[in-house]
C-alpha cells in the first residue's frame, strides 16, 4: 500500500509552525454558570434568608409562614433603548451589592414601545435573550426576582409560550415570581376591559405556569385601569396569586392609595411598579406623596418595585433613576442619579460587602499561585492567579468558577464567592491532546482526491469526518504542531491515546520528524470500533543531533465516515543508549540491493520487502517532492508521483531512517 505524503500538506504542517511548537489557550477568566436551585443563595443574601414565598391570606409569607416586605427595582421595557442596556451582570450585582434590594423586576418588553418590536410582534428572540440574562443575574445572587410580560394588550398565546419557557427553565428557584400580564389595557389602549376578562386570562396563562416543571413561584395578576384596582380582580383555580397595585405618587393620592389598602385586606398585594412622579413621569418628584405610599406600604406589609432603572434623556421621563451620563454598568454615586434616583437611593441600605476566593490546589499535576491572592475583595476588585504546571503536564482547565486553559487568571468581583481549582493533564512533549475547548494546535490536510469536513472538537474528542476517500490510508492525515522543544536523539517516546469511529475501521498512527521525512520507530495500526480503546505504543528516536519539533501524525483516508481521538499524550521516557530498540544498522549490514530500472517506457524500483522502508524523492534544487513508501515494483512515473517529469534525486531510508539507497533518475510521464 503506497504511503503518499503531499507536499502541500507538508507545506501547511511547516506554516503552522512545527519546528516552532505554536500554541494558544483560551483565556481564562471567572466563570459563573447558573447554580442548581439548592445552591442559589448565597448566605446573607434576600433568598437565604427568606426562601420560597407563598400567599398565606392576605399577606405574602416566607418558608417559615412570616409576612414578607419585598423591596427593590423595576427595570425599564428591554426593548427601549434606555431601559434594555441596563439588563446585564454589572448593574444587579452592583444592585444586590450596593443597594441590598431584595427584589428586581425585569420589564421584558413584550409588544412595541412605540419605536421598538418586542416579544409579541417581532422581536421575539432578543428580548427572551435579554429578560433570561437578567434573571439568571438575579438567581446567582439570591435576589428575588418578578418576570413581568410587559405589554398593555392581550397576548394570551405568547404569554402561555413566554411563561411555560420560564417555567421549564427556572419553575424549581424560588427566586422566581410571574407577572402575567402588565397593565391590562383593552384592544384600543383604553379602560375597557374587564375584572373577568383579566381573570380568565389569568387562569390560561397561570394553568399553563402550574402544569410546567412543578412551578409553583407566586403569579402575580394584574387589573383594570393600568393595574390600580386589584380589588376587582379574583382568580379561580390557580394557587399562590397575588394582585399588583401601579401608582405614580405625584398623581395618585388618597383614593388610590384607599382602594390598595382595601385591597390589602383580603389578598395579596405587590406594588410591582411605582413612580415618584405623575403617570406621564414629568413634572418632577413629589416626596411628600411618595413617603406616604411608602409608609402604607410598610405597615401593610406591601413589597414594592420602584420604576425604574434607565436612563433619562432630555425626552424621557423624570421617574428614571440614572442620568444620561451615569453609566449602565453599576458602579454609580449621587452625582449620577436623577432626583427620583437619589429620593428612591435613600430608601435602601448602603451595602459595604466583601467577597473571598476559596482556592483548592489541583491534586496532580501542578500548582496554583495564590502570592497575589488576597483575604477579600471589594465590588469590582481584580482577581489574578497563576496555574504553574510541573514538567510534562500542562494546564488542561480552570475549574470551578474559572473557565478556559491559559495559565494566567483574571477577573473582577462582582457580588459573588468564588470557588476555584485546576485540572493539570500530562502531556508530555504535546499540547492540546486533551481537547477539551478546541484543537488549537491541530492541522488535517487531505490529499489525492479525499475530501473531508474541517476537523472539530466534541465532549473532549477531535473529531476527524472523511467525506470522500482518498486512494489510500495515507490521503488523510490529522497531526500535532504543538510539540514542546526538541525531541532527544537516543531516545525513546509513549505515544498514548484514545481512538473509536462510527464503523469499524484502521487507522495508522506515526511519530516523525517535522516534515515527516524521517519515520522514528514503527508505524502503528490500530483497529477502531464504536467503543473508545485506549493505545499504547513506544517510539525510538535514532539520529546524530537532537530533532526540533517532531510531529504525530494520525491516518486514516482510505474509507469515509467519522473517527475520533482524545487524550493524546507522548512522554519522554529517556535515553535507550545505542543498543536498544530499533537500531541504526551497521555499514556492513546496510542493503544495497534497491535500484532504479527502466520498464517499458518508464522506471520502476526494484528491491526486498523492508517493512517500513521509505523512499524520498527531490528536485535538482533539493527541495522535497513527495514521500512513499518502498515497495518492490513501484512505478516511478509523474501521475505516481505527483510531479512533473524531469531528472530527480531518489533516497531510499529504513525504518531505523538511515539511508541505504541514492540515485538520480528520470521521471516521464
Amino acid at each position: 500500500m503506497a504511503k503518499r505524503f503531499s507536499l502541500i500538506g507538508i507545506g501547511l504542517v511547516l506554516a503552522l509552525g512545527l519546528a516552532g511548537g505554536v500554541w494558544a489557550e483560551k483565556s481564562a477568566s471567572l466563570f459563573f454558570p447558573l447554580p442548581a436551585p439548592a445552591d442559589a443563595m448565597p448566605a446573607g443574601s434576600p433568598v437565604a434568608t427568606h426562601g420560597k414565598l407563598s400567599v398565606s391570606g392576605s399577606k405574602i409569607v416566607d418558608k417559615s409562614g412570616t409576612a414578607v416586605q419585598l423591596k427593590g427595582m423595576s427595570f425599564f421595557w428591554s426593548n427601549s433603548g434606555v431601559g434594555g442596556i441596563f439588563y446585564n451582570e454589572k448593574v444587579i450585582s452592583w444592585l444586590a451589592h450596593d443597594w441590598k434590594v431584595d427584589v428586581l423586576r425585569v420589564a421584558m418588553g413584550a409588544e412595541t414601545d412605540g419605536t421598538n418590536k418586542g416579544y409579541s410582534d417581532g422581536d421575539k428572540a432578543t428580548q427572551e435573550l435579554l429578560a433570561r440574562a437578567a434573571i439568571e443575574e438575579c438567581i446567582k445572587r439570591g435576589v428575588y426576582v418578578i418576570i413581568d410580560f410587559h405589554s398593555h394588550k392581550e397576548h394570551r398565546s405568547e404569554a402561555v409560550t413566554f411563561f411555560k419557557d420560564m417555567a421549564t427553565s427556572y419553575g424549581k428557584y424560588p427566586h422566581v415570581l410571574y407577572e402575567i400580564w402588565n397593565e391590562p389595557l383593552d384592544a384600543g389602549g383604553g379602560n375597557g376591559v374587564s375584572g373577568g376578562t383579566i381573570a380568565d386570562y389569568a387562569s390560561t396563562v397561570g394553568s399553563a405556569i402550574r402544569n410546567t416543571n412543578g412551578a409553583e413561584g407566586i403569579i402575580i395578576v394584574g387589573s383594570p385601569r393600568w393595574s390600580s384596582q386589584p380589588g376587582s380582580v379574583n382568580v379561580s383555580g390557580v394557587t399562590n396569586v397575588a394582585y399588583s397595585m401601579h401608582f405614580y405618587a405625584a398623581e395618585h393620592r388618597d383614593s388610590y392609595r384607599n382602594d390598595m389598602t382595601s385591597a390589602a385586606s383580603s389578598k395579596a398585594i405587590f406594588a410591582t411598579e411605582w413612580g415618584t412622579t405623575n403617570a406621564k413621569a414629568k413634572g418632577g418628584i413629589d416626596k411628600t406623596e411618595s413617603d406616604k405610599w411608602i409608609s402604607e406600604m410598610d405597615k401593610n406589609k406591601i413589597g414594592w418595585a420602584n420604576w425604574s432603572i434607565s436612563s433619562q434623556t432630555k425626552d424621557n421621563d423624570d421617574a428614571t433613576s440614572i442620568l444620561s451620563g451615569g453609566g449602565t454598568q453599576g458602579g454609580w454615586s449621587d452625582n449620577d442619579f436623577t432626583e427620583s434616583g437619589k429620593y428612591i437611593r435613600g430608601k435602601f441600605p448602603k451595602g459595604n460587602g466583601t467577597y473571598k476566593v476559596t482556592v483548592t490546589q489541583p491534586a496532580a499535576g501542578g500548582k496554583i499561585d495564590v502570592s497575589k491572592l488576597k483575604s477579600s475583595y471589594g465590588w469590582g476588585e481584580s482577581l489574578e492567579l497563576t496555574a504553574v504546571p510541573n514538567d510534562g503536564w500542562e494546564i488542561k482547565t480552570w475549574t470551578g468558577n474559572a473557565t478556559g486553559n491559559s495559565p494566567s487568571l483574571k477577573g473582577l468581583f462582582y457580588a459573588l464567592n468564588p470557588n476555584i481549582s485546576a485540572e493539570f493533564y500530562e502531556c508530555g512533549v504535546i499540547k492540546n491532546g486533551h481537547f477539551t475547548y478546541d484543537a488549537v494546535g491541530w492541522v488535517q490536510v487531505a490529499d489525492n482526491g479525499a475530501k473531508t469536513n474541517p476537523m472539530s472538537v466534541a465532549n473532549s474528542e477531535l473529531v476527524v469526518d472523511v467525506t470522500t476517500a482518498g486512494a489510500s490510508v495515507w490521503d488523510v492525515r490529522v497531526g500535532n504542531s504543538a510539540t514542546t522543544g526538541m525531541l532527544a536523539a537516543d531516545h525513546q517516546y509513549e505515544l498514548k491515546f484514545k481512538a473509536r469511529s462510527a464503523a469499524a475501521r484502521d487507522i495508522y498512527v506515526r511519530l516523525s520528524s517535522s516534515n515527516y521525512i524521517s519515520i522514528y520507530g514503527d508505524t502503528l495500526k490500530a483497529s477502531l470500533t464504536t467503543t473508545a480503546q485506549t493505545f499504547t505504543h513506544k517510539f525510538t528516536v535514532r539520529r546524530g543531533a537532537a530533532i526540533q519539533g517532531g510531529a504525530v501524525g494520525f491516518f486514516g483516508g482510505d474509507k469515509t465516515g467519522k473517527w475520533y481521538i482524545s487524550e493524546v499524550s507522548l512522554k519522554d521516557l529517556g535515553s535507550v543508549g545505542g543498543n536498544v530498540g530499533v537500531s541504526r544498522p551497521a555499514a556492513s549490514a546496510v542493503r544495497t540491493s534497491w535500484a532504479v530500472v527502466k520498464s517499458g517506457s518508464g522506471v520502476q524500483l526494484r528491491g526486498p520487502a523492508e517493512n517500513g522502508a521509505e523512499i524520498s524523492i527531490y528536485d535538482t534544487r533539493g527541495k522535497l517532492v513527495r514521500s512513499l513508501a518502498a515497495v518492490d515494483g513501484l512505478n516511478l512515473s509523474s501521475g505516481i508521483v505527483n510531479a512533473p517529469a524531469g531528472n530527480y534525486l531518489l533516497v531510499v531510508r529504513n525504518n531505523a531512517g538511515a539511508e541505504i539507497y541514492k540515485t538520480m533518475f528520470t521521471m516521464t510521464r
